[in-house]
């Protein structure tokens, strides 16, 4: 049986507190059923993309996914990701994390019971893996958003 590629994450940038990204920002929500009437009138100024996603910029990376593991949690091949150092993963939650393993970045979903961290599959379909010291195993950063092109 072949093994299955881990999805791995390529640095791009950290995030720049100077920078700004300003998009035009509508008055009301867009629903995603039943289409309605739409004017130039809706526009209520202009959104800051980057002071909405990045709240740590010092600590906070843009990097690129390379592998569709993580498909079912949102995340694919060649999506870019939001990734902030600065955030730990709480008690009993889960959370996509940036992980390095054996000196490589890879993501990996993870939740920590009793000060001990386990990798959890995508989907529950296995049970949580424990990570013991051997493995070399450690969190880089948290996955905050996901950008998808569609």
């Amino acid at each position: 049986m072949p093994l299955t590629p881990l999805p791995k994450a390529e640095l791009i940038s950290r995030a720049d507190e100077e920078a700004a990204a300003e998009i035009p920002e509508l008055k009301q929500f867009i629903t995603a059923g039943i289409p309605l009437p739409g004017s130039d009138q809706m526009l209520d100024g202009y959104t800051d993309i980057h002071q909405m996603l990045i709240k740590n910029p010092t600590s906070t990376y843009f990097m690129r996914v390379q592998g569709n593991l993580l498909n079912v949690l949102g995340i694919s091949d060649k999506d870019i990701i939001i990734v902030d150092k600065a955030l730990s993963v709480p008690e009993s939650k889960s959370k996509v994390v940036v992980a390095v393993i054996k000196g490589q970045f890879c993501l990996k979903r993870v939740t920590i019971l009793d000060g001990t961290i386990f990798i959890l599959h995508p989907i529950d379909k296995f049970e949580p893996f424990e990570i013991k010291p051997k493995h070399k195993f450690s969190i880089w950063g948290i996955v905050i958003f996901s950008i998808h092109k569609t």
